[in-house]
């Protein structure tokens, strides 16, 4: 477990070095989504509808936070260090 530990905590310091901070929260907030849909799939839990409707809440301010901007800045290269600082994120 200290192992793991040690690991997710470097894939968190990558993320943040990568991403924005908006970016980097909200990112990092899919973990409660995917342990609801985890537990639902895997344990036959279920979950109610109002929960439901937060956690697609919860989707849909991750989708629109990681929206790129609409002029400038953009690339190639931003795109690929957003890609690696998500990914290391959800690790």
């Amino acid at each position: 477990p200290a192992l793991l530990y040690t690991v997710q905590n470097n894939c968190l310091f990558v993320a943040m070095g990568y991403l924005e901070a908006a970016v980097f929260q909200c990112t990092y907030q899919l973990k409660t989504l995917t342990t609801a849909v985890l537990t639902v799939t895997m344990l036959g839990r279920s979950i109610a509808a109002h929960q439901w409707g937060a956690l697609v809440l919860l989707m849909a301010g991750t989708v629109l936070v990681q929206e790129p901007p609409a002029k400038g800045g953009g690339g190639a290269d931003s795109s690929a260090g957003m890609m690696v600082g998500i990914g290391a994120t959800v690790a």
